[in-house]
């Protein structure tokens, strides 16, 4: 495992970046099926429940009277 990198190495690198092509790249692998899909803690529950991701933020903003 790496270590995380520090702020100068991090500006560095990202001085370097072409999000462009790497944007790019990333919808040619979508579309070649050559993705991997990774699970998270926030998207099990939303696909258990059946809760639509547009309605997020509706949720969010409800205020429940105490």
């Amino acid at each position: 495992m790496k270590k995380p990198l520090n702020d100068a190495e991090l500006s560095a690198h990202e001085a370097q970046r072409d999000l462009a092509a790497e944007l790019l790249q990333s919808v040619k692998e979508m579309k070649a099926g050559q993705v991997q899909v990774v699970s998270s803690p926030v998207v099990e529950p939303r696909q258990k429940t059946g809760t639509l991701t547009a309605r997020i933020p509706q949720i969010h903003q409800l205020k429940l009277d105490p």
